[in-house]
């Protein structure tokens, strides 16, 4: 039976987007430290941290597409690892 009990948090005052899927919670986020990074959804444990600065995710099948801040670029990451698809 679920208690209602907060489970895990993170701190992010910069965090622009949030997404999940098949278990990991994506954040990006920007300001004085800009990243993506992909955290376990059950336990909050970091998987991966990437230095993109991205405003919007997506997620299709296994890469996660990170739009830059400016809206001009689209990164394709491994959503599993982080690494440039």
């Amino acid at each position: 039976m679920a208690s209602g009990k907060t489970k895990w948090s993170i701190t992010s005052p910069d965090r622009q987007e949030l997404k999940c899927a098949d278990g990991v919670v994506y954040v990006s986020e920007t300001g004085d430290d800009p990243h993506v990074q992909a955290l376990d959804a059950t336990t909050g444990m970091k998987s991966w941290t990437s230095p993109i600065s991205g405003s919007s995710l997506l997620i299709a099948g296994a890469v996660l597409y990170v739009t830059s801040k400016n809206k001009e670029a689209v990164y394709a990451l491994d959503a599993a690892t982080g690494a440039m698809a």
